[in-house]
């Protein structure tokens, strides 16, 4: 009675992930995460500016456990990064690879454009 109560939920769920149609709401947004190799050490601003792009993403982070370091809407081929805490500034060029992200499968709406760069920091 067990297995063939799993099996027709397994089978439903299986089901309603097929059928053309059925999307969730998970919505995504474009951007470039950027990662450390060693995550800086207090309190910390992180800047993105794009040449020929006329704007410039910045945010500020008390601790670099507690922050998603994700610049919103940001895809660029070129980007420079610039880290500013309190033991200096440093700053680095990236040619982020952006991907498609479909969190609600290929077939629904809510594509978007990611990328991921690590920030290397000197020791």
């Amino acid at each position: 009675m067990r297995l063939s109560s799993f099996l027709l939920s397994a089978t439903a769920a299986l089901l309603a992930g097929c059928m053309p149609g059925v999307c969730t709401e998970i919505g995504c947004e474009d951007g470039l995460t950027v990662r450390f190799d060693a995550p800086p050490a207090g309190a910390f601003r992180m800047e993105a500016v794009v040449l020929n792009h006329g704007g410039e993403y910045a945010f500020d982070c008390p601790d670099a456990t507690t922050c998603f370091t994700m610049f919103r809407g940001l895809v660029a081929e070129r980007v420079t990064v610039r880290l500013m805490t309190p033991q200096g500034t440093f700053s680095r060029e990236f040619r982020p690879r952006y991907r498609e992200v479909y969190p609600n499968g290929r077939r629904c709406p809510a594509a978007c454009r990611q990328a991921t760069v690590t920030f290397p920091l000197p020791a």
